[in-house]
């Protein structure tokens, strides 16, 4: 019996996006970095909680509440160029995916509607699948 080998996802992916595959991968990691810049805000809002509580140094508090701002917004801001990274790889995906005769073979799955299919000339509903 042979064992099918399942291609690699990624790399299929990569191979289509071509000179932008990079791409992808600076979007994940920006991703990443946004995530946990996400989690200082927390972080700071904790230590505030615990300066007022304990009475210390208030003055801090404001600088420690605009601290958590700013990183707020330059976590969104870093989210936002991962979201572009990503992008502007999955539409050169989009663009250089071609649909071969040789790689992409039509499958009848039924009758939804009563139209003809023109590859098996029958009234049903084909969709592509890769062989």
């Amino acid at each position: 019996m042979k064992s099918k080998v399942k291609p690699n996802i990624m790399k299929t992916i990569g191979n289509y996006a071509g000179a932008r595959r990079h791409l992808i991968t600076l979007g994940r990691i920006l991703a990443a970095v946004s995530a946990l810049m996400g989690l200082v805000p927390f972080y700071l809002l904790w230590k505030i909680i615990r300066i007022a509580v304990n009475g210390e140094d208030l003055m801090q508090i404001e600088k420690l509440g605009w601290l958590a701002v700013s990183i707020t917004v330059t976590a969104l801001l870093v989210y936002i160029a991962a979201l572009l990274c990503t992008h502007m790889a999955a539409f050169r995906v989009q663009a250089n995916l071609i649909i071969t005769d040789e790689e992409w073979e039509p499958i009848c799955v039924g009758n939804f509607g009563g139209k003809r299919c023109q590859n098996c000339e029958q009234t049903a509903v084909c969709v592509y699948a890769q062989i």
